[in-house]
């Protein structure tokens, strides 16, 4: 005698959510579960935050004829220097703070055109 048979009210509540098999089979069958009707929805990403261009160091081709642009940004924490071959296809970014934040992202942009031109990038007229 199996555990479920001790208990009527559960014996009779499981037989309750079988359905009849196909003919073929001759065994009952248990229902399907129910898939879930509500759909999740996808989450948001986060804004971007706000950002404002400063100014254009360089532009650069590269010997697959792709530009590579630097860029000086205002960020919420400090100056960013970005290097990117467009909006989406960002390479490099260096946040910069403090009084001489300036200098020195102007700097380090000046030695990265320096370490592409070496590496056979030339400029363009931007």
């Amino acid at each position: 005698m199996d555990d479920i048979s001790r208990v009527p009210d559960l014996k009779d509540a499981i037989e309750s959510l079988r359905v009849p098999a196909a003919a073929s089979s001759g065994h009952p069958a248990m229902i399907p579960p129910v898939s879930d009707p509500w759909t999740r929805p996808e989450p948001v990403p986060p804004p971007e935050p706000p950002r404002e261009h400063l100014a254009t160091f360089w532009t650069l081709r590269g010997p697959t004829g792709r530009d590579l642009t630097c860029s000086a940004y205002r960020v919420e924490t400090g100056l960013e220097l970005r290097v990117e071959y467009g909006p989406q296809d960002v390479v490099a970014t260096e946040l910069f703070r403090g009084a001489d934040a300036d200098e020195r992202f102007a700097e380090k942009a000046d030695a990265g055109r320096r370490t592409l031109l070496a590496k056979g990038f030339h400029e363009i007229a931007t």
